[in-house]
């Protein structure tokens, strides 16, 4: 269809909409490998008309030369789209392709979508933002060091008192000219590798509490989740005592909250965090297992605490 669409005058060309609607029915169908290579070949055809884009075909892609007039460029929605797409296909296979030493596929092809939009997306509008960020560091959640790397550059490009405005206007960044600044999702996820990091020699617990402390210094509001992660992050490796202590810190920072908007008619923007920061059910169960495999003779007494 769009093949004749480019040969006839009489149908319109495809514009951007075309393109990330048919992208978008791809993946929601789970059409993976057609959404990636509908996104390469709408590039490589875009970036062949322009000087300043690669347009050498390194895609891999065979080309349709029957396609006459360019297509627009990709946006930053379709590559968000298609990075989220190939990053669910890493969560059931990076565990074990990693530790083999081999990336897999959704990984290699999130790397190559993710170095197109740093290299040319920036000036040719769909450069990535804040989701494209928490996106990758999703993707590489299995891999501590590494996330670690991109959220100090975010912090690094973002100095304190930057990231305490955007806490007033939280919506992605769409300019594609600069590294967003780290959210509560960019720090929870490093955090969560950190969690998850096997390696006793790195140290992950703590690493994952600094970034608690981090976050609450940069002014962004950790949420529950953060908060899990880090009694989690404890208790696995059974530091019950630190666990307890990081589960008291959100007890004090939800009462704290509680008191100072209990009134009726509240912001529904306070409404929600409050909600956010409400201990769950992952708040408690990761101390009282540590507390339980303590052999601790007060550990019965503790659990009811």
């Amino acid at each position: 269809m769009m093949s004749r669409a480019n040969n006839n005058d009489s149908i319109p060309s495809p514009d951007t909409t075309s393109y990330n609607t048919l992208l978008s029915t791809l993946l929601r169908i789970g059409r993976v490998q057609e959404a990636d290579a509908l996104l390469w070949r709408q590039w490589h055809h875009y970036s062949s008309s322009h000087p300043d884009g690669d347009g050498d075909g390194d895609d891999g892609l065979d080309t349709n030369p029957s396609i006459t007039t360019p297509p627009p460029p990709p946006t930053t929605q379709m590559c968000n789209q298609l990075l989220h797409a190939w990053t669910k296909t890493t969560m059931t296979t990076t565990a074990t392709t990693h530790n083999n030493g081999d990336d897999g596929v959704g990984i290699i092809r999130v790397n190559s979508l993710w170095a197109l939009m740093q290299e040319y997306g920036s000036s040719h509008g769909f450069g990535p933002d804040i989701i494209s960020y928490n996106t990758m560091l999703n993707a590489h959640v299995h891999n501590p060091p590494y996330v670690q790397d991109i959220l100090d550059q975010m912090e690094q490009q973002n100095p304190q008192q930057q990231q305490q405005q955007q806490q007033h206007n939280p919506q992605p960044d769409r300019n594609n000219n600069h590294v967003p600044s780290p959210n509560a999702v960019s720090y929870s996820t490093v955090m969560k590798a950190w969690s998850r990091c096997t390696d006793d020699s790195l140290d992950g617990a703590q690493k994952a509490a600094n970034l608690l402390q981090r976050m609450r210094d940069r002014g962004v509001r950790p949420n529950v989740i953060c908060y899990n992660t880090v009694i989690h992050a404890w208790a696995s490796r059974g530091r019950w005592e630190k666990a307890e202590e990081t589960l008291w810190q959100l007890l004090e920072t939800c009462s704290h909250h509680g008191n100072n908007n209990n009134n009726k008619g509240d912001h529904p923007a306070t409404e929600e965090h409050n909600t956010r920061m409400r201990p769950t059910e992952y708040s408690f169960a990761p101390l009282l297992h540590a507390l339980s495999k303590s052999g601790r003779r007060d550990a019965g007494s503790k659990m009811e605490e």
